[in-house]
């Protein structure tokens, strides 16, 4: 093992790590002389403190790729263009070769513009975001505890993703994605896509309307009552 990927916040559990836990992550980096590329992508949607991996360790730092993009907080995923944080010059540099190699060294006209405009330029837009989007999350979670308790939700510390144990409707993987479908009419991300564990969870996807939550909210009840 050479290289440890992270996630942080966690997509799909929305964990925002402490700072102690990552110091202890940091510690046993060093100790098995590992290289870090940390996709924190969702950094900037956090209710809890966020600890960039890069400010934790200074030895460490040396030994990481910090990778972000603009497109999740400012939803401009379209523009196509994102930030890997290199310290350390050597692998920075091996880095900028490989991408010349593979053709992709060059974002086009309106990448740098955008990104700029979106970071110096719509922090007012993000504070307001942050409120609706921690307010669709309680709604979803509020909702989930007090009328569908054959599900389990855990209020997410970063993300605008809520994942939701099913594991009480007692079906496989495959009958719990054709249960949302054709008995809620709702299209999720599968827990399994994001490994075996996941098998008996689905993501929601609460970056939306507050009435989107609640036609989900409705379809859900009603798919589970019938």
């Amino acid at each position: 093992t050479k290289a440890l990927l992270f996630c942080s916040p966690h997509n799909p559990v929305g964990r925002v790590w402490k700072e102690e836990e990552l110091k202890q992550l940091a510690d046993f980096c060093k100790r098995h002389d590992l290289y870090v590329i940390s996709d924190e992508i969702h950094n900037d949607l956090v209710y809890e403190k966020h600890t960039m991996f890069l400010n934790v360790d200074e030895e460490l730092a040396q030994r990481t790729i910090l990778c972000t993009a603009p497109s999740k907080t400012f939803n401009i995923a379209g523009v196509q263009v994102s930030n890997a944080i290199i310290p350390n010059e050597e692998i920075r540099k091996k880095f900028k070769d490989l991408l010349t190699k593979a053709h992709v060294s060059s974002a086009h006209a309106l990448a740098a513009p955008a990104l700029i405009g979106a970071y110096n330029g719509s922090e007012e837009w993000l504070d307001q975001l942050l409120v609706y989007l921690e307010g669709n999350l309680d709604l979803f979670c509020d909702t989930v505890a007090k009328e569908l308790p054959m599900l389990r939700v855990r209020k997410s510390e970063g993300t605008y993703f809520a994942w939701v144990d099913c594991s009480a409707l007692g079906l496989t993987a495959e009958e719990l994605k054709r249960f949302m479908i054709d008995r809620c009419g709702l299209a999720l991300s599968d827990g399994k896509s994001f490994g075996e564990e996941g098998a008996q969870f689905m993501r929601f996807n609460l970056a939306c309307p507050r009435a989107t939550v609640e036609e989900c909210l409705r379809r859900l009840k009603k798919g589970l009552e019938h």
